[in-house]
């Protein structure tokens, strides 16, 4: 189990380190695709109106009492940090205020589509990725192995 990666240490799993950097190069060059999604979604006066919540999405916010307000503020807040053109999904990394100077981090994966000139927003669901931080880099933005189950 050595060989793994640490919670927040940024580390590289020696089963997934080849992986781990490809994965942030290729991130690092499509991830500017999904902001533009997401930046033409917010350039909409009636975004809010123009955003569904998955039932997962729905679920996490009843589950730790935030509204779906809360929820559209960190999406609006947050940058795109990868993006699957198969899914036309961009992921999304951001804060969630929890108190005066306390934010938690969450991960938002939101499919963006545009169809006849109006740009729709689907939140899959909303995530902490410190509950599975030995899958991610120190700043929570790359993915950094694969091997391990999401929740230790």
């Amino acid at each position: 189990m050595g060989h793994h990666t640490f919670p927040l240490k940024g580390g590289y799993c020696r089963d997934c380190e080849e992986k781990a950097k490809s994965y942030a190069k290729k991130a690092e060059k499509i991830a500017p695709i999904g902001q533009e999604l997401l930046d033409r979604f917010f350039e909409q006066d009636n975004a809010p109106e123009l955003l569904e919540w998955g039932g997962h999405a729905s679920q996490r916010s009843f589950e730790r009492s935030f509204s779906e307000r809360t929820f559209f503020e960190a999406l609006s807040e947050g940058w795109a940090i990868n993006y699957n053109s198969k899914e036309q999904s961009v992921l999304v990394m951001s804060h969630i205020k929890l108190g005066k100077g306390v934010y938690r981090p969450v991960h938002i994966p939101v499919i963006i589509e545009t169809r006849d000139g109006i740009t729709t927003a689907f939140a899959k669901t909303v995530y902490d990725p410190k509950a599975s931080s030995h899958l991610w880099d120190e700043r929570l933005e790359n993915r950094i192995c694969w091997c391990k189950p999401y929740e230790l």
